[in-house]
């Protein structure tokens, strides 16, 4: 049950903002050049950075043997 609690909260959070862009754009706050330069924005900073934030992991000592087991079975 708190994985579906979790994902209704994502879920609203996105909802909320993809609506927030919609009402942005009708109103006239958002143009095509402002579009442009949003979508440059989140291709060159905050794509990469989530990138990295998403491989980020606390250090275990179960994850550094399942690592060395991993590099064992390759070689």
């Amino acid at each position: 049950m708190e994985l579906a609690g979790i994902t209704l909260n994502k879920t609203l959070v996105m909802t909320i903002l993809a609506l927030t862009g919609v009402f942005s754009y009708r109103a006239g706050i958002i143009d095509e050049t402002v579009n442009k330069k949003l979508s440059e924005l989140v291709l060159t900073l905050f794509t990469p950075v989530l990138l990295f934030v998403s491989f980020q992991k606390e250090f275990s000592e179960s994850l550094c043997n399942a690592l060395w087991e991993g590099r064992r079975i390759c070689i």
